[in-house]
């Protein structure tokens, strides 16, 4: 009663031994990784819980975050059998690499010329609250930096729609009131289509989106001022209003203050302007110096790794040719279990994987899930998406994904948890 079905190791895309794995199995530390658990029948459990995108669970080496139960392949029409917040009933099952070759961080010099790879070591973010009350094309703010400099990473916009929405973020030196009906003062940081993933939860700009040739102006000096401009080609970017007067502090931590700032009624710049508007979002950035330990890290799941020089897991050190995979020798196999009180039953739930970033900086290999499936002692069909970084934003979107189980398994007994075979998988690769 209570037990899970586990997920037989053999599984596993078989391009490994006992002690070699092949490279795209690795998750290295700091990455998020989301997965899409999906059956042909509405019997795969999940909990209501109450905080999406919050820990869940955890241990010292993976986060698990509150996610999104499926009631329909791939949400339905419009989404309109997502639900959230949801917890998905099972366990990660795993190994901690030892023995492989590890690249030491180094604090930088104080040399000015520093690239956007050597100087943006550790991650953070701060987010708003996901309130509304109103809707226009977009925002501008600032944001200010405290005695550390910064690089921009990332960002989550609001938006009450679920649905296509083209979106284009700008920045410039200097508080974005120098620049508010002068679009030649800014500098396009990224533009695209995203998913919009609707009312209370950030909609997530992917990674890619940033522009290369754009590191150098999301670098943020101690002590300076930088003005943002994030818009929709349409009325959909959601905010608040607020008493404070615009360049008061609306949110803050220990690097930086995200400032009161104004709502933009036209597309893409105009003449006209609403102040004392509160943005509502997440900035992901990294700060221009090493992290400091924790001892109980609760990072969010949307943190980009993109600033990271060694974000793809190579087999072999640079400069030294390898045609063969990597040989590690791994601990015990290690889980991490979310819960199985579960009462709801549906056909998927989505959810995000944080790998938490560790002193010794060895890597994980992930091998299998146990699943909680709600009818006993019957075949049913599994399949296991997965994708780089956050969840949000590509909920509907099928081509985000990717296929690495499709396989069928035998339930077990009542409340016991199902593990899917190792041999099911295509090979998941963990790069943040």
């Amino acid at each position: 009663f209570y037990r899970r079905t586990h997920v037989p190791l053999r599984s596993l895309d078989s391009n490994q031994t006992d002690s070699t794995y092949d490279e795209r199995l690795v998750m290295k530390s700091g990455q998020t990784k989301s997965f899409y658990v999906m059956m042909n029948d509405p019997i795969l459990r999940y909990s209501n819980t109450n905080n999406f995108g919050q820990e869940y669970s955890s241990n010292d080496h993976l986060i698990f975050y509150e996610g999104t139960g499926v009631g329909d392949w791939w949400g339905g029409d419009a989404g309109k059998y997502l639900y959230r917040p949801r917890t998905w009933n099972g366990s990660i099952r795993y190994e901690v690499v030892q023995g492989e070759e590890t690249k030491e961080i180094t604090p930088p010099s104080q040399s000015p010329t520093l690239s956007f790879e050597e100087t943006a070591l550790c991650p953070k973010q701060i987010s708003t609250p996901y309130t509304s009350s109103y809707s226009s094309h977009g925002n501008m703010f600032d944001v200010q930096t405290k005695s550390k400099a910064i690089t921009v990473t990332g960002m989550s916009l609001h938006t009450s729609k679920v649905a296509n929405l083209a979106y284009e973020i700008y920045t410039k030196p200097g508080s974005f009131q120098d620049g508010l009906n002068d679009q030649s003062v800014w500098i396009l940081l990224a533009s695209g289509n995203v998913t919009g993933a609707g009312y209370g939860v950030g909609t997530h700009i992917p990674s890619e989106h940033f522009l290369t040739s754009t590191r150098s102006s999301r670098v943020i000096p101690p002590h300076a001022t930088q003005g943002f401009y994030v818009t929709f080609t349409t009325t959909d970017i959601s905010y608040d209003t607020t008493s404070l007067n615009v360049g008061d502090s609306m949110m803050s931590d220990d690097n930086i203050d995200v400032l009161v700032g104004v709502s933009i009624p036209e597309y893409p710049f105009g003449s006209s302007f609403y102040e004392k508007r509160l943005w509502r979002g997440e900035i992901e950035y990294a700060t221009h110096s090493t992290c400091e330990p924790s001892t109980s890290p609760s990072l969010s799941p949307t943190i980009s790794t993109s600033f990271s020089p060694s974000s793809t897991v190579s087999a072999s050190p640079t400069g030294q040719p390898s045609t063969a995979s990597p040989t590690w020798g791994c601990s015990d196999e290690s889980k991490l279990e979310t819960t199985s009180d579960g009462e709801i039953a549906a056909y998927g739930s989505m959810f995000e994987v944080y790998a938490v970033p560790r002193e010794d900086q060895q890597p994980l290999v992930i091998k299998t899930f146990d699943l909680l499936i709600e009818k006993p002692r019957v075949t049913v069909r599994v399949l296991v998406y997965t994708k780089p970084g956050t969840l949000v934003g590509h909920e509907l979107d099928g081509s985000a994904w990717t296929l690495i189980c499709n396989t069928t398994v035998m339930t077990r007994q009542y409340r016991e948890f199902t593990s899917i075979p190792n041999i099911a998988f295509k090979d998941i690769h963990m790069v943040g």
